[in-house]
């Protein structure tokens, strides 16, 4: 993605399925994110990411009169200003949280391994690896997404492999 801040984002709760009372997003790249948000120890939560817009993200009247809901989740309404709250954590210091697996709400919504963009270091790496270029042929099981971004998946790879 070429803006991901401009993205909506938004932690849901696993358990209650609603957005956490508040969250911030500190930064975002094509590869990572930065987020504080107010949960509980020990808690399971979920990061939504909405890399597009809908008629119900956008607050607009939908054609074919979808609403809010789906699935008992909180799907859109919750994106609107997500993760913009105020620092509010006073002087205790943040912690890193580890990450589990990705999901996705649909097949066709899931993130291909061809989509997950590779770190500058690692796009750097390939390139010298290769001589300062390579030619990587793929097929349909593997297209290619990303117009400004090299995928991970080639990263991960020697270059007589590609």
């Amino acid at each position: 993605d070429t803006d991901p801040l401009s993205k909506g984002t938004v932690f849901m709760d696993a358990m209650t399925e609603l957005p956490v009372s508040q969250c911030l997003r500190f930064n975002a790249t094509a590869q990572a994110a930065h987020f504080a948000f107010q949960g509980h120890p020990g808690g399971e939560y979920h990061l939504y990411y909405m890399p597009f817009n809908t008629c119900e993200f956008m607050g607009g009247s939908c054609q074919f009169a979808q609403n809010d809901d789906f699935e008992r989740v909180t799907q859109y309404l919750a994106f609107n200003a997500s993760c913009t709250d105020k620092p509010w954590w006073g002087q205790a210091e943040p912690f890193e949280v580890a990450v589990g697996e990705r999901q996705s709400r649909t097949a066709f919504s899931a993130i291909h391994p061809m989509e997950e963009a590779a770190t500058p270091s690692e796009t750097a790496d390939l390139f010298a690896k290769g001589g300062g270029w390579i030619a990587v042929g793929v097929d349909r099981s593997t297209p290619i997404r990303m117009r400004h971004h090299l995928p991970r998946l080639w990263a991960g790879q020697s270059v007589d492999d590609l």
